[in-house]
């Protein structure tokens, strides 16, 4: 297992509501290619702090990975009504948007 997985694990276990440590267990399992298990830290830590649109944008381009690209585009979505300004999610959409075209 992943040194920063196992650091994150602890954090978790020693403050199970603090949201951040679930979202950064969910970026660093995405890097590892363990998207589904990026998606599970994701939702637990919108469980845990929705007003957060990182959040939403991250899970949105994990869903667009497992293909599934409406729910990717409503993540990116509420990424978006908390922060019209996120570029981010703005680009996410954008892409995942073409990909349904495309299929």
């Amino acid at each position: 297992m992943n040194e920063a997985i196992e650091s994150y694990n602890k954090a978790i276990e020693l403050s199970p509501d603090i949201g951040v440590f679930c979202s950064n267990r969910g970026l660093a399992s995405y890097h590892l290619g363990e998207i589904e298990n990026a998606v599970s830290d994701y939702d637990k830590a919108i469980e845990l702090k929705t007003q957060d649109e990182d959040v939403y944008t991250y899970r949105g381009e994990a869903l667009a990975c497992l293909g599934k690209y409406k729910k990717a585009v409503a993540d990116y979505d509420k990424a978006l009504a908390i922060n019209p300004c996120d570029i981010h999610a703005y680009a996410g959409r954008a892409l995942v948007i073409d990909l349904c075209k495309s299929q």
